[in-house]
């Protein structure tokens, strides 16, 4: 019992969902006995199906779908990997009571932490880091988040595949292959009311109206253009039931409406080929930058960035003003930091007006392969030629 190490997955990513068997191999491999404690959907609103633990069929897992299960199967653990995810915080709070050792580890994107109560953290990257101990509303959390919480910067488990064995379905041809990256339009519909708190519904109606008429706008003028291949990677949180009802189709309805691809391969392929990424409030240039490709935003419509202290992350990062070297000649148009959503990224900025020309010059630019770097290390703790598992497994070590 001594070496048997409980890991409580993450939640339900469609581009890579058993990720954390890379982990697991390793653990294995150092002689450590790792278990697979797979949550229902009694437990996380972003669980995995049948369909999808067939993938953890060759590996050592337990699915538990209650509380009191998972009472019942911690007995057989003393310590314990949990994912980073808010649905956890009850699985913890008993662990906690049971003076189990726990570490949280990351397995996502973006720049969301979730400790669930836990002391020792593995938080993905100074990005992460800053967000976590700054960016609450609380100041006293925050000040213990700061100081009495040990965080380890590891990286994140997101983007490594237990094999590279996937289909090849883009077929392209000579075109440029240009990804938009949008919300999740029920997610947003959900969360709004708390970022804009008291407002009427026909604001909260309007917002996503004009998100939508946005989103059109830019899809329109890209595809203007008859030498890129224009499609849509749909965010994450479609399939998280918290906001998006089972089976809503809302957001599948509106691409296919204004006739937008909606890529459904592996992700893999579409990192790989793809060109430039485009959005507007979304964190997705941390994604597309770590796989070495630029990103490029376009301008929000107005009022549509959070007040909130957690959103002002130009504040956060101590960024008073963006640099980006290597597209310094696209300067015309005036970066204010106060316009994005994540103020650091490879690529640049612009409105719908200018934005095939923005693609253009972009396509045409040399990447500056140190300045990625910069970028990946920031938003990922690592550039993307390091392996976040290794680092888990040597703090995971330490303890046995």
């Amino acid at each position: 019992m001594r070496n048997n190490i409980a890991i409580v997955i993450g939640r339900k990513i469609v581009g890579n969902i058993d990720r954390e068997i890379v982990l697991y191999n390793l653990l294995n491999l150092n002689n450590l006995n790792p278990c697979f404690l797979i949550p229902g959907n009694k437990i996380s609103h972003a669980s995995l199906d049948a369909r999808d633990i067939k993938k953890f069929h060759n590996t050592n897992y337990k699915q538990f779908n209650s509380i009191e299960d998972f009472k019942r199967i911690s007995n057989d653990f003393c310590f314990f990997l949990i994912a980073s995810w808010r649905d956890y915080f009850p699985l913890v709070s008993y662990l906690k009571s049971k003076n189990k050792k726990i570490l949280v580890y990351s397995d996502a994107g973006g720049i969301d932490f979730w400790d669930m109560g836990a002391n020792t953290l593995m938080l993905k990257s100074k990005a992460n880091l800053l967000l976590y101990q700054n960016g609450g509303r609380n100041l006293i959390k925050n000040f213990y988040k700061k100081h009495c919480k040990k965080k380890i910067i590891t990286g994140s488990l997101r983007y490594e595949y237990c094999n590279n064995n996937y289909k090849k379905i883009l077929d392209i041809k000579k075109k440029k292959l240009i990804v938009f990256f949008p919300k999740c339009f029920s997610n947003i519909r959900s969360k709004i009311e708390d970022w804009f708190p008291f407002k009427s519904k026909k604001w909260y109606d309007s917002y996503l109206i004009n998100l939508k008429n946005h989103y059109k706008k830019i899809s329109n003028e890209i595809q203007k253009k008859n030498n890129y291949y224009f499609c849509v990677k749909l965010h994450w949180s479609h399939y998280d039931l918290k906001f998006s009802k089972k089976n809503d189709l809302s957001d599948r309805k509106f691409w296919n409406d204004i006739g937008v691809k909606i890529f459904t391969g592996d992700e893999r392929e579409l990192f790989k080929k793809m060109d430039v990424g485009i959005g507007v409030e979304s964190h997705s240039s941390i994604d597309v930058n770590y796989h070495n490709k630029p990103f490029i935003y376009v301008k929000p419509f107005n009022g549509s960035k959070p007040p909130q202290r957690g959103f002002d992350f130009g504040k956060l990062f101590n960024f008073k003003k963006i640099k980006i070297p290597s597209f310094q000649d696209l300067d015309k148009y005036p970066i204010n930091v106060k316009d994005c959503w994540l103020p650091y990224w490879y690529g640049t900025m612009t409105d719908i007006i200018n934005l095939n020309s923005y693609i253009e010059k972009v396509l045409k630019q040399k990447k500056d392969l140190n300045y990625l770097k910069q970028v990946q290390e920031f938003y990922w703790g690592h550039s993307n030629q390091e392996k976040t598992s290794t680092r888990i497994l040597e703090i995971v070590k330490s303890y046995f």
